[in-house]
């Protein structure tokens, strides 16, 4: 039922999805589920999808370690991204 690509999921080709940003730590336990779900996404026509990792950073990092310098860029990603929003 949490798998948007299952196989009893409903096609997501016709839903008007918004711009989307996928971020997943490198070492994250689901981070090859998040960039599979990010690179679908990407190939459907008409949906915007951004993929970031962070290398070697695990579920959380942000949460976990606020004031790292990957938090940091992490931010002025996320703040790019909401600038580049055209609604």
């Amino acid at each position: 039922m949490a798998n948007p690509f299952g196989p009893t999921s409903p096609a997501l080709e016709s839903a008007s999805i918004e711009p989307m940003l996928v971020i997943a730590g490198g070492s994250e336990l689901l981070r090859d589920r998040a960039k599979e779900y990010a690179y679908k996404l990407k190939k459907m026509e008409g949906k915007k999808v951004d993929y970031i990792e962070f290398e070697n950073e695990e579920h959380g990092f942000f949460s976990s370690n606020p004031s790292s310098d990957a938090t940091k860029q992490l931010l002025r990603i996320i703040g790019n991204f909401t600038d580049n929003l055209n609604f």
